[in-house]
């Protein structure tokens, strides 16, 4: 019985490296793998932190009265440009709900 054992373990034990050997490479290929997508978030996390400096920029309230007063010509509403007065608005029904 032992002899079987020592002839099967002479037989395995060459073979053994050649299955692991697959398994090595798969899991090398695995960790670049995740190395480059790691990189790429970092790469991502980069871009949305300038995005959002970029939108706090450009959404200053200051800037934007700038560009209102430039480009649209905005000015404060006047009593005066109102054609309608205040009394004649509807008034506004509420809607009861039952619960």
């Amino acid at each position: 019985m032992i002899r079987y054992i020592i002839i099967a373990a002479v037989i395995v034990a060459p073979l053994a490296p050649l299955a692991v050997y697959p398994i090595k490479y798969d899991a090398k290929s695995l960790r670049s793998d995740i190395a480059r997508l790691e990189q790429d978030i970092q790469q991502e996390k980069i871009s949305i932190d300038i995005l959002k400096a970029e939108w706090a920029f450009l959404t200053q309230p200051k800037r934007l009265e700038k560009l209102a007063g430039e480009v649209l010509n905005l000015a404060p509403t006047q009593p005066e440009t109102m054609r309608f007065h205040i009394q004649d608005l509807p008034f506004r029904t509420t809607k009861e709900t039952s619960k």
